[in-house]
């Protein structure tokens, strides 16, 4: 275990591996040993894994908890500083899964994929506010065993619970363990939450949407919901699962997490992606070359100027269709020399967002349609459904 006195408290996480940083988010009311099978398994196939207790939680100390789930979120985006790191995968389980849409909603620059396992997107009903707060209040007043005992078999599927007694333990463990002015504090939270709908509609980055079949707090349709406004996601329904399928069946939960992994951090060829999946309709922006809107030559013989007009001429042909460069998924460089690609670069790295590129191909060509030409660029955008 480690620490970090960031923002008032010091949270204690563990951080295992090296390689590309994984960060996993406990929910309510457990800690980070709820992963241990996930740290195990990614930090030996070369991830860097790190799970960090929650303020109010666990091993972490300094504050009885959190005011909001902003709270949470900036506790962990300065973990990240305090470790060096900028961008990460990051995933959450029930709670710890809406603690990671705040995430994205306040640092999207930080994210390099999203699992969400077990959760949810909306705000809180009005019946639930008064649930969540009433329950902070039960908890202050009786501990946490009696609701934890009450509560078991809906985190862990009965059948496990028998099957299973190893994990029923670890998860019971941790529900009385839990202090029980944190989770009081985290129901306050949790009552208070916004939406997320429109955090998953604007996420740029690959989702993993994750649930147990038999869960009773988040059933398959809040999974299948996300799905549905995340526009690159994918879901997996793990049978033989309630709330805690990383505990119950962590066997199928790694090979989802596994394959998911691999994809989001596939080596990138010079910086761009290997494959964007979309879900919209395709608009072809056909090759545009360096003519102005008279038909004149821009740049004879400079590859930056004309690399500067082909994107003024590409932003010219998306705003036709409504379009914007965050809506092109792919670019197609054409040149007549490879030396030529760094002015092209360039020129393209001016209008998108360079954390989280569109995919792009360079091919070299004997000649263009007309010989002062240097270069040429295609687009195929997206837009959303």
């Amino acid at each position: 275990m480690a620490t970090a006195l960031v923002n008032g408290i010091s949270i204690a996480y563990d951080d295992e591996g090296t390689g590309d940083a994984l960060l996993l988010v406990h929910g309510h009311p457990f800690d980070r040993s709820m992963w241990a099978p996930q740290a195990a398994e990614f930090a030996a196939q070369g991830y860097r894994v790190i799970t960090p207790d929650l303020r109010g939680f666990g091993e972490t100390s300094g504050s009885a908890g959190a005011a909001d789930f902003s709270d949470f979120a900036r506790d962990l985006a300065a973990l990240l500083d305090h470790l060096g790191l900028e961008r990460v995968v990051i995933g959450g389980l029930s709670m710890g899964g809406q603690i990671v849409m705040d995430f994205c909603r306040l640092f999207p620059e930080r994210v390099r994929g999203v699992l969400l396992a077990d959760t949810f997107p909306t705000a809180e009903t009005e019946e639930g506010v008064k649930r969540r707060h009433a329950m902070a209040d039960r908890l202050l007043a009786e501990g946490m065993a009696p609701w934890s005992d009450e509560v078991l078999d809906k985190m862990v599927a009965p059948y496990n619970i028998e099957a299973l007694p190893d994990v029923a333990a670890h998860v019971r463990r941790m529900m009385h363990g839990a202090p029980a002015e944190g989770a009081a504090l985290a129901h306050r939270a949790r009552a208070g939450r916004p939406d997320y709908c429109d955090t998953l509609r604007d996420l740029r980055v690959p989702v993993l949407v994750v649930t147990g079949a038999d869960d009773p707090y988040t059933p398959v349709p809040d999974a299948e919901l996300m799905h549905e406004l995340a526009p690159d996601a994918t879901l997996h329904i793990i049978e033989g699962a309630a709330h805690m399928p990383n505990l119950e069946r962590p066997v199928d939960f790694n090979a989802a997490l596994g394959a998911f992994l691999a994809r989001v951090t596939l080596p990138p060829v010079n910086g761009y992606r290997h494959a964007v999946p979309v879900r919209g309709e395709l608009v072809a922006i056909s090759g545009q070359i360096a003519l102005d809107a008279d038909g004149e030559l821009v740049g004879p013989g400079d590859p930056v100027a004309q690399a500067q007009q082909v994107f003024r001429n590409i932003a010219k042909a998306l705003a036709s269709q409504g379009l914007t460069f965050a809506d092109v998924v792919k670019i197609g460089f054409y040149v007549t020399d490879t030396d030529q690609l760094p002015a092209l670069r360039e020129a393209r790295d001016a209008h998108v967002d360079t954390a989280n590129p569109p995919a792009s191909t360079a091919v070299q060509v004997a000649g263009l349609i007309r010989p002062d030409l240097l270069v040429e660029v295609d687009a195929l955008a997206v837009r959303q459904a």
